[in-house]
């Protein structure tokens, strides 16, 4: 019986208590590793490592080391360096999301009212509709127009003199029809003594500019190489003849001194040389020359586009009248493919010539010498539109007419170009 009970108690004991093989022997229920991925969410950083993250962290819980009476404390097991990245807030996620990712306001819509591209706005890029019509600032290349103002227009009146600040290279055909007024006129070649009338005629140009953009503020410009035909109405036997004949041509650099594309501000200054290649039958062969240095400016308020070039037209010879001109352009875009436009161009003689016996003069298109035209003013107004058919080919038209008493040589002018821009 004494047996019975001590054995008894030891059952009971060696139950309550353990031993050290029992706690040596001890697993967890379901001892398989769980996986943890350890990932940190933050704001976009710059891609360093743009890889899914692969390593993971495990806490291996099958072998707990020796025993001591209680579990050893577990560590991870191979654990990865916290990474950040970046939370799908811009497109995928709310606002709330879209802020705590640094995204503080939402981006234009790519492509304007021709649409979003594919892949919503989280996948918004500064990409171009076909033409490149609303192509932003991009890294300049060689010979490439200034991108940082495609908003601006090139001006359409007077273009032989109204110049662009901007740096561009293109090619501009021009086509200008100029109807005189129905006014008797003389004009006496003073070299010879002969004297000619007319009343009304129009004249006709036709002709080429060309620029090259060496680099964002460097340009090359020739603004004029072409044809004209002058074709006044005789009146009487000593009738002015007129004719068609080979234009003058002008060309020189420009520079543009300032641009703040953050302002939308631009300004430049340059030179133009004017040689007489033409014909003396169109009034092209006048002097020696003469050279016009101009500033030109421009400022975007808005919608709206301020244009404007002031410059003095020296001769080379006392043959030349000369003068100084002002002209002013103020366009509002539509969708930034349509400009109305309107533009005024004003024109001060200031010094007579010798060449003609007249009290007139030809504003941009001729130089007659005339002898009595210091003191005079020309002021102009012309209203027109341009077209962006992409932001590289462009077009525009105008019609012109005096607003002041005089008017010298202008009843009215159509004006045209198209623009080749690269």
């Amino acid at each position: 019986m004494r047996r019975l009970l001590f054995l008894g108690f030891l059952a009971v004991a060696g139950a309550v208590t353990g031993t050290p093989a029992d706690a040596q022997d001890w697993r967890p229920a379901g001892s398989t590793p769980r996986d943890r991925t350890t990932v940190q969410l933050g704001r976009p950083i710059p891609s360093r490592d743009t890889t899914a993250i692969s390593t993971r962290q495990t806490t291996d819980l099958s072998n707990p080391g020796p025993s001591s009476g209680s579990l050893q404390t577990l560590k991870p097991v191979g654990l990865a360096q916290p990474r950040v990245v970046r939370a799908s807030g811009f497109g995928h996620g709310s606002a709330e999301e879209a802020y705590n990712c640094g995204v503080v306001s939402e981006g234009p819509p790519a492509g304007g009212f021709l649409g979003e591209p594919a892949g919503g706005l989280g996948s918004w890029m500064p990409t171009l509709p076909s033409g490149d019509y609303f192509r932003s600032y991009v890294e300049w290349q060689p010979f490439m127009s200034d991108q940082a103002f495609n908003s601006f227009v090139s001006p359409v009146s007077n273009p032989l003199l109204f110049e662009d600040p901007r740096s561009l290279t293109e090619l501009r055909p021009l086509f200008i029809y100029q109807r005189f007024p129905g006014k008797y006129r003389t004009i006496t070649d003073l070299g010879s003594g002969t004297t000619r009338a007319f009343s009304g005629g129009d004249l006709q140009f036709f002709g080429l500019q060309a620029r090259l953009a060496l680099n964002e503020r460097v340009s090359l410009v020739l603004n004029q190489l072409g044809g004209i035909s002058f074709n006044p109405d005789e009146a009487g036997p000593l009738g002015l003849s007129g004719g068609t004949s080979f234009a003058e041509i002008q060309f020189g650099p420009k520079f543009t001194f300032y641009r703040d594309d953050c302002t939308n501000t631009i300004a430049a200054v340059g030179v133009f040389f004017n040689i007489p290649a033409g014909d003396q039958k169109a009034f092209q062969d006048t002097g020696n020359g003469g050279v016009t240095p101009y500033i030109s400016v421009g400022q975007k308020i808005g919608n709206f586009h301020l244009l404007s070039t002031f410059g003095y037209r020296f001769s080379f010879s006392d043959e030349r009248s000369e003068s100084f001109y002002l002209s002013a352009h103020l366009d509002y875009s539509i969708f930034d493919r349509i400009y109305p436009l309107v533009e005024l161009n004003w024109y001060h003689w200031t010094k007579n010539g010798n060449r003609s016996g007249a009290d007139f003069e030809g504003q941009d298109l001729i130089n007659f010498g005339a002898n009595n035209v210091s003191g005079n003013d020309v002021l102009t107004l012309a209203a027109g539109v341009r077209f962006k058919i992409t932001e590289n080919i462009q077009a525009g038209i105008i019609y012109e007419f005096p607003i002041s008493p005089r008017d010298d040589l202008l009843s009215y002018r159509i004006g045209a170009d198209m623009i080749f821009r690269y």
